[in-house]
């Protein structure tokens, strides 16, 4: 696919709760808008597409800090943004939104046709809710206390003062930015798509079939994410054996299971208990901190590959 007959370009859908600033533009659409130029200028069929995301949480909340609804939102916004983009000279071909119907029918297409095939998996979570708001909250509407340095207007998904990740389950005290209460717990429903099922079919298309398409990084990152899935499927008997653990059995002696196999053990090999449960903690956090360095030395390895062959292609020689 070095020369195909068409060419489709897209960039990030603005999403339309505010207004765009300059580094919106630097980072997502002049790069796209100078491709799509150089295209054009070389007589080559392409179509520049983009348009205003009017979906999610951040919206109605949006709607409630300036008094209106979520739909007077979008409007304001997507009609902003388009003309900004049209003063900037951004020659997109199309810029839509979606919360036209086309875009509901075409999503609604693509759900139905993957749910009644069984493509879909549910799971019930619990997440914080404002009863007040009448709104899930995404972590950044949530503040509290952060648990590593007390600083008590830590978000829940970082402290802006220590700079630690956190989750909204972390927070001390979490209230809600919209109301300022407390928020609670309630069940939501979600759907995934698990895409470790198509595993075979995505390492084929992407390594074997379109291996000479994407960027050295890219490959990279799809022989890292497959590495990880191997090594993710090897934990559970990893830990299995070190816990002592196999067929179901317990093991206290830990040697034990590899003696009912027969395999050889060395005669000064001492003869390893763990009778309580901290030790098989410990043997736990040990499996964990091996795998975590493992997967570091994979993914720096990987990279370095990825990085090495994509200079060697750009100067035409091989490795």
């Amino acid at each position: 696919m070095i020369n195909p007959k068409r060419y489709l370009i897209t960039a990030a859908l603005p999403y339309a709760n505010g207004l765009k600033h300059v580094g919106h533009l630097a980072g997502a659409y002049l790069p796209a808008d100078i491709y799509v130029r150089y295209l054009r200028a070389q007589k080559r069929d392409v179509v520049f597409v983009c348009g205003s995301d009017e979906h999610g949480t951040a919206i109605p909340i949006q709607a409630m800090k300036e008094g209106t609804t979520a739909q007077a939102i979008i409007d304001k916004y997507h009609a902003l943004i388009k003309q900004n983009f049209a003063d900037l000279s951004i020659s997109f071909d199309i810029y839509h939104r979606t919360s036209s119907p086309l875009h509901h029918e075409t999503s609604k297409e693509f759900f139905t046709y993957l749910n009644d095939r069984g493509e879909l998996e549910t799971k019930d979570s619990e997440q914080y809710y404002d009863e007040e708001a009448k709104t899930f909250l995404a972590d950044r509407y949530i503040k509290g206390t952060c648990p590593n340095c007390g600083y008590q207007n830590a978000y829940g998904d970082q402290c802006e003062n220590c700079g630690t990740a956190l989750s909204p389950d972390e927070l001390i005290n979490p209230v809600s930015t919209l109301s300022g209460n407390r928020p609670i717990k309630k069940a939501t429903k979600h759907w995934y798509l698990p895409l470790g099922k198509h595993e075979d079919f995505l390492r084929g298309w992407i390594l074997n079939q379109h291996k000479d398409d994407w960027r050295a990084t890219v490959v990279g990152r799809a022989v890292i994410a497959r590495l990880l899935g191997s090594l993710l499927r090897l934990l559970p008997r990893l830990l299995a054996m070190i816990l002592g653990r196999r067929d179901g059995r317990s093991d206290n002696h830990g040697c034990r299971g590899e003696r009912e196999q027969g395999i050889p053990q060395h005669r000064n090999t001492p003869r390893i208990t763990r009778p309580r449960s901290k030790a098989r903690r410990l043997d736990a956090t040990c499996c964990a901190l091996w795998a975590v360095c493992v997967l570091n030395e994979v993914v720096r390895n990987s990279a370095a590959g990825a990085s090495s062959r994509g200079r060697c292609r750009r100067m035409g020689q091989t490795e």
